[in-house]
């Protein structure tokens, strides 16, 4: 039989052509990548994002858990390729972008982003908080000052919410600002609305000691110093450290030999002490400051000297120059001094200046000993108390005086009597403690103060609950409403 080649050559082509391509349409499909569906997928992140006071450990997981988390913190979008190591920790401000992916470096799930503020305000609620399972933030604060204290860094804050604190506050070696007087949500501050107090009872003989050459400022507390104890104290300042303390009540306490509300100790410091209620406590001798080698400044405070059988204003001991201004200082009777200043001086130059203050129910009013004493200046001191006891003064003037006593008898610098023995500073009420000038006191001072909520504060109310008003103008002649500011904060006329 007589084969066609031409025929078979053109059929064996028409095969090859349709197995082509038929390989073609069989052959490998390119790979087509969807969204990943992360609807039934979540990434957590714990603690959640939120504002922090410090150095926060987070941990970051999936639920279900599937895959691996990727991670970045520089602002970058994160990759398959980004960071896997957790948890990680952070020590400022960070936004942290977090991506799933599965083993093939595939993702997941879309990128979630959790933003971690830091911003040094460590937050305390003896109500709500908790030292184990806090943060110290706002919504989960913690329970205790010393929790707080010991992981904020010098020049942090602590905020503290109303309640009471059983418990001694050391800081030593760190410059911290605590504030109390916050409510329990802290969005309001008001020191005497949300009292905020510190009471170690038995455990320590302090509420407060600041040490080591730290800073401190302390502000919106009621603070007692200790019981059970022969020596308390409300605050403790010592070795070189200076304190700020402003628009606390502070008391000495209850020590059995020695209450001190304030006590400066060997801190070679100029402390600001402004604007308190102070209350030297209960103990036998009984004090609302003692000053030792120190420069204090003490200004518009209400000073109440304590029970004690013997009672002191401000004792002014070794090598200390303080200034005393603008304070009403109360004994109730007892022996004491308002004022009394022992071996003080170092022989610089630089004088005591005891100016503007009233002093009230001692013994002695002021007691100046100048044996290792130094200078001391006295302007526009009012002292109704039975006698004054001075010698070696630097300069006086102006000055009200019931009765002089110079025991030492070799000065002629002395108190110069204004009114003698019919002089009343015009209080309002001792009998009730409330030690508030009235507009007619023999000081000619009108009432009217420091408006407390304006100035940010916190104080809307004087001690006694009367609200406050804002200090008009005041002319040297104490025509306005308000004059000169003495105390703590004065009672409305």
């Amino acid at each position: 039989m007589r084969v066609n080649n031409r025929l078979i050559s053109i059929s064996f082509l028409s095969i090859i052509l349709i197995l082509t391509s038929c390989q073609m349409l069989v052959g490998p499909v390119p790979q087509i990548i969807h969204p990943p569906d992360d609807s039934a997928f979540s990434l957590i992140f714990f603690p959640p994002p939120d504002t922090y006071p410090g150095a926060l450990t987070v941990y970051i997981s999936q639920d279900p858990p599937e895959g691996i988390v990727h991670y970045t913190t520089n602002g970058s979008p994160p990759t398959c390729v980004s960071s896997t190591a957790l948890p990680l920790t952070i020590s400022e401000g960070t936004l942290i972008q977090a991506i799933a992916c599965s083993e093939e470096n595939l993702p997941l799930r879309l990128p979630v982003a959790a933003n971690y503020i830091l911003d040094g305000n460590y937050y305390v609620s003896a109500h709500r908080g908790s030292d184990d399972a806090g943060y110290g933030n706002k919504t989960s604060p913690y329970k205790t000052l010393g929790k707080a204290a010991s992981l904020a860094l010098s020049g942090q804050n602590i905020k503290v919410a109303e309640g009471y604190y059983a418990e001694s506050l050391s800081i030593a070696s760190k410059n911290l600002n605590l504030y109390g007087g916050y409510d329990s949500a802290f969005s309001q501050r008001d020191s005497f609305a949300h009292p905020t107090t510190i009471n170690p009872g038995n455990s320590s003989a302090y509420a407060i000691s600041i040490s080591d050459s730290s800073t401190v400022l302390i502000e919106g507390f009621i603070l007692y110093g200790g019981s059970g104890v022969s020596e308390s104290y409300g605050v403790n300042i010592a070795t070189g450290s200076l304190g700020i303390l402003q628009h606390n009540v502070i008391s000495g306490g209850f020590g059995t030999s020695l209450s001190v509300a304030v006590n400066q100790s060997n801190a070679g410091t100029s402390s600001l002490v402004k604007n308190n209620f102070i209350l030297g406590g209960s103990g036998a001798v009984s004090k609302g400051f003692y000053l030792y080698f120190s420069t204090d400044r003490i200004y518009n405070n209400t000073i109440y000297a304590g029970s004690g059988a013997s009672a002191y204003g401000i004792d002014v001991g070794f090598k200390s120059r303080p200034q005393i201004a603008n304070n009403i200082i109360f004994g109730k009777g007892n022996p004491g001094y308002g004022i009394l200043e022992s071996d003080s001086g170092n022989n610089d130059g630089s004088p005591t200046l005891v100016q503007n203050n009233v002093i009230h129910g001692f013994s002695s009013g002021l007691y100046y000993d100048d044996e290792g004493s130094g200078a001391l200046m006295l302007v526009s001191d009012l002292n109704d108390s039975s006698k004054t006891t001075q010698e070696g003064i630097l300069s006086a003037s102006g000055n009200i005086s019931l009765g002089i006593v110079n025991d030492w008898g070799t000065n002629t610098s002395v108190f110069i009597s204004l009114k003698g023995s019919d002089l009343d500073a015009g209080l309002w009420d001792p009998a009730i403690q409330n030690w508030s000038l009235q507009a007619t006191s023999a000081c000619e001072l009108k009432q009217g103060g420091l408006d407390g909520a304006g100035a940010g504060w916190g104080m809307t109310h004087d001690f006694y609950r009367n609200p406050r008003t804002a200090a008009l103008s005041c002319s040297p002649s104490n025509t306005g409403a308000a004059g000169w500011s003495l105390g703590a904060v004065e009672q409305n006329s």
